[in-house]
C-alpha cells in the first residue's frame, strides 16, 4: 500500500491511500497506478487517532454560539500566524470568550506566545496530547489546513482555515465548497483577515451549525478500520451461532433500533425465539453466523440458501452501531459463505425503504439494486 497526497509520480502498488479532498480526486492518479490498484480516496479514509473516534461518540453538532475558540496553526508555524491571531482576539474585549492556544515545542516565538496568553488570560498548550479534547470543547477553530482539518470535522468543530502552504490551498478550496470548513481567499494581511472573517462567522450561527453538521457527516473517525479492511487486516472473526447465543441475539433483535427496520417489527418472546433458533441451526439450507471483535460478539448475519442464491440478513449489537463494523461484518460473512458453501453463486438482500444505513451498507459492499417493491393498503367503503 502507498500513502500519497501529491499525485506527481508513478506507483507500483495494490492499494493507494490519499485521505485528502480535491476537485479531481477520482482522476488525479490516472496513469500513475496499475489498473488493478484499489484507490482509497478522501477523508472517509482519514487516518485519525483512536481518541477522535471515541470522543466523537459524545459530541453533537454545534449550536452556532461561539464561547470557546481553539487556535492552532501547526507545530512549527514559521510565520507566527498564532501570534497575530492572539493579537486580534485580544482586541475583542470579550470577557465571555475563552481562548485555547496550541503550539509546538519548537515554535520560533514560543516565549512571546506564552507571555501574550498569560497577559490576556488565554490558555496556552505546548506540544499537548489533549488535542482531541480541546477540539471537542471548542465552538470554533482558527488554524491551518492539512490533515488537522479532518480531525476537526470528525468532532464537528467549525473552522476558519488558512493555507500554510501552496499545496493546502486546493484542499481547503474543495472542502470549503462542500461546506466542511470556512476558508476565504482573502487579499488582506492575516491579522486583518482573521478579524474580518472571525466576526463574520460569530454573527452567522446558522453557517456554523451547517459547517459542524457537514463535517460530522463527512468524517466519521472510522478511516483506520476501513483501510485495515481493504488491506486484509480486518478485526472481525466469524463463527457459527450456537444455542448459547440465544439470549444475546434476542436482546439485539428486540432492540427498538433493529425492530424499526425489520420486516417484522413486533417484539419476540423468549420461547418463540429459542424455538426459531433451534430450527435455524438444524436447517442445512440456513446459516446463522456471529461476528466477534476481540472475543466479543458484535453482530449477526443470516443466510437463507434455498438454491444457488442466498438471502442475507444483517444486524449489529445496538451498542456497536455507527462504529464501522457493518461493512466488515458483511464482508467477513461473505468470505465464510464462499468457503463453506461453494454452490451458492449470488447473494440478495431485501431492505426496507426507510433503512438508509442498510442501503448504504449494501451499496458500499458492491450490491446492485435489481427491483423496487410497491405496496398499498386496500381501503374498503
Amino acid at each position: 500500500m502507498v500513502i500519497d497526497d501529491i499525485a506527481d509520480r508513478q506507483h507500483d502498488c495494490d492499494v493507494l491511500l490519499d485521505q485528502n479532498l480535491y476537485a479531481d480526486m477520482d482522476t488525479r492518479y490516472t496513469g500513475n497506478v496499475p489498473q488493478y490498484c484499489r484507490l482509497l480516496l478522501g477523508p472517509r479514509y482519514a487516518l485519525l487517532r483512536e481518541e477522535f473516534r471515541q470522543l466523537r461518540k459524545h459530541v453533537t453538532p454545534r449550536n452556532g454560539l461561539v464561547k470557546r475558540v481553539l487556535v492552532f496553526f501547526g507545530g512549527v508555524d514559521a510565520d507566527n500566524l498564532t501570534g497575530r491571531t492572539i493579537e486580534v482576539l485580544s482586541k475583542l474585549n470579550s470577557e465571555e470568550l475563552c481562548v485555547d492556544v496550541v503550539i509546538g515545542a519548537q515554535h520560533p516565538q514560543r516565549e512571546a506566545i506564552e507571555a501574550a496568553c498569560a497577559q490576556w488570560g488565554f490558555a496556552c498548550y505546548v506540544q499537548t496530547s489533549q488535542m482531541a479534547e480541546l477540539m471537542a470543547a471548542a465552538d470554533l477553530a482558527i488554524g491551518a489546513g492539512g490533515s488537522t482539518s479532518w480531525e476537526r470535522c470528525c468532532l464537528g468543530l467549525p473552522t476558519l482555515a488558512f493555507a500554510m502552504a501552496n499545496n493546502q490551498r486546493p484542499l481547503l478550496e474543495e472542502a470549503s465548497l462542500r461546506g466542511l470548513l470556512y476558508a476565504p481567499r482573502s487579499q488582506f494581511e492575516i491579522a486583518t483577515a482573521v478579524d474580518l472573517h472571525f466576526r463574520t462567522l460569530i454573527d452567522n450561527p446558522r453557517l456554523l451549525q451547517s459547517i459542524s453538521l457537514r463535517g460530522l457527516e463527512a468524517v466519521d473517525g472510522l478511516g483506520v478500520r476501513r483501510v485495515l479492511r481493504e488491506i486484509g487486516c480486518g478485526s472481525i472473526v466469524i463463527r457459527e451461532a450456537m444455542e448459547a447465543d440465544a439470549g444475546k441475539l434476542l436482546m439485539w433483535r428486540n432492540h427498538s433500533s433493529v425492530r424499526a427496520v425489520s420486516r417484522n417489527a413486533n417484539l419476540i418472546d423468549k420461547t418463540t425465539h429459542e424455538a426459531w433458533l433451534k430450527t435455524v441451526l438444524a436447517d442445512p439450507a440456513r446459516v446463522l453466523l456471529v461476528g466477534e471483535c476481540q472475543g466479543k460478539p458484535i453482530g449477526v448475519v443470516r443466510f437463507d440458501m434455498p438454491a444457488e442464491e442466498a438471502e442475507v440478513s444483517v444486524y449489529l449489537d445496538p451498542d456497536h452501531k455507527n462504529e464501522g463494523f457493518g461493512s466488515e461484518l458483511l464482508s467477513a460473512a461473505e468470505h465464510w459463505l464462499a468457503g463453506h458453501h461453494p454452490a451458492v453463486l449470488s447473494i440478495r438482500a431485501e431492505v426496507l425503504e426507510n433503512n438508509e444505513p442498510s442501503h448504504r451498507l449494501f451499496r458500499a459492499g458492491g450490491y446492485q439494486i435489481q427491483s423496487s417493491l410497491y405496496t398499498k393498503d386496500i381501503h374498503r367503503v
